[in-house]
């Protein structure tokens, strides 16, 4: 009877402990999207929401919404006890990946919810905490955010649910102080600097004096942003780019060099693996700050490092999620260009006019967000999350793009035909 007893009592206490532990959800997915997925989970959790922190500098919701990582604390709608959220975005096709193909990702672990910090009032108006974790946990991701459809990826094999959360939007912008006669990009234009990697500027002016070279710089191939401006333009998802990667000292460019192998987190691994011009930026973020810089005299450099002719003035474009191009445009002084002729305004969030462009057809450069999970939704916590997300985006989506409810067009798939 003794026994029994003993056994029932650590039973109990065995209930207790799990009852009051912990959920935890694991977030990942596509960067072009961060800002919009973090003001949706703290509108979710709302005044319950007691604890953030994140990478890089603390005490600002800025910087909460542009980090690579970040992790939230607090009582969650719908789930008994603390939840804990924790995001690292890394990318779309990256996100799928981690998925469909289960492995970890790289996580700010729990105890990075300690005392101390930067004060902070959210928007919500609930009291949180900021600061910096030094340490970081290895944990497999439940969701993932994605600008791109998982067949768009290598990764699709089956398991992962999809939802359509709303449109992100997609803009072509050059660095900053390019020529005046720079307005606009073509698909087949497009076509030809991913190709080669650089054309001349009368190819994108038609203004035959336009004789410096355009050169292309991006993001790497687990990126959804790249995925969408290759589908977009119909140069192909699956094929290699020849892209450049800039050096930046005191606001001007120093040396634009071929995408070297061997680049980190920079390097591709997807479709053609780390070859030379493969490469590019896994932040939009980092390619927003090399917009801003001037590009007078420049060094090239193939990508070994080794310098081609002497330093002369070049340009440089790429493709940015919108809230990214706000950053590239209005604070580093880049420049929006036009998709085929129809332009939008980079701001911190889409003008009427520029809404009724995409809502109706005539902008194409963008594609639909997705939520993705994999398995099934029977823990609480995970369903709560799924729930507060597809029911709080649409007021959050924010400079991200639209909610889907919005639209008058669609699409069938990354880059496919737009229409009513």
């Amino acid at each position: 009877m003794k026994t029994k007893l003993i056994l029932s009592g650590l039973a109990a206490m065995a209930f207790a402990a799990s009852a009051h532990a912990d959920s935890i959800i694991n977030v990942t997915g596509a960067t072009a999207f961060r800002k919009a997925a973090v003001d949706t989970i703290i509108a979710s959790y709302g005044a319950g929401l007691t604890g953030v922190a994140q990478t890089g500098a603390a005490g600002s919701l800025g910087a909460l919404q542009g980090a690579t990582s970040s992790i939230f604390k607090g009582t969650f709608p719908g789930v008994s006890g603390v939840t804990i959220i924790r995001c690292t975005f890394t990318g779309s096709v990256e996100g799928i990946r981690d998925l469909a193909v289960p492995q970890n990702q790289v996580f700010l672990p729990v105890t990075a919810l300690v005392t101390g910090g930067t004060a902070y009032t959210g928007p919500n108006g609930s009291a949180a905490r900021y600061k910096v974790p030094a340490a970081s946990e290895s944990a497999p991701a439940k969701f993932a955010f994605s600008d791109v459809y998982p067949t768009t990826s290598p990764y699709s094999v089956g398991g992962l649910t999809d939802t359509a959360l709303g449109v992100i939007v997609f803009v072509p912008v050059a660095n900053k102080g390019v020529s005046a006669n720079l307005t606009n990009v073509t698909t087949q234009a497009f076509k030809a600097l991913a190709g080669t990697g650089f054309q001349k500027l009368s190819l994108l002016t038609g203004v035959a004096a336009d004789a410096t070279n355009v050169y292309l710089t991006g993001r790497n191939d687990y990126s959804g942003t790249r995925s969408t401006y290759l589908a977009e333009s119909g140069f192909g998802v699956s094929l290699p780019v020849k892209q450049w990667k800039p050096t930046i000292v005191s606001g001007a460019c120093s040396t634009l060099r071929y995408w070297p192998v061997g680049d980190g987190s920079n390097a591709s691994g997807v479709w053609n693996g780390d070859i030379a011009g493969n490469g590019g930026n896994s932040s939009g973020g980092t390619i927003a700050t090399n917009l801003g810089a001037t590009t007078l005299a420049v060094q090239l450099q193939n990508a070994a490092g080794v310098s081609i002719g002497g330093a002369t003035a070049v340009n440089y474009l790429s493709i940015l999620g919108f809230s990214d191009s706000n950053t590239a445009v209005n604070t580093n002084g880049a420049k929006a260009l036009s998709w085929n002729g129809v332009g939008v305004t980079p701001d911190s969030l889409l003008s009427a006019t520029d809404t009724a462009k995409i809502t109706n057809g005539a902008y194409t450069m963008w594609g639909y967000e997705h939520l993705l999970y994999s398995g099934d939704l029977s823990a609480t916590e995970n369903q709560s999350f799924y729930d507060q997300i597809i029911g709080n985006i649409g007021a959050n989506i924010g400079s991200a793009g639209l909610d889907i409810s919005v639209m008058n067009v669609g699409r069938g798939d990354d880059g496919g035909l737009v229409a009513p």
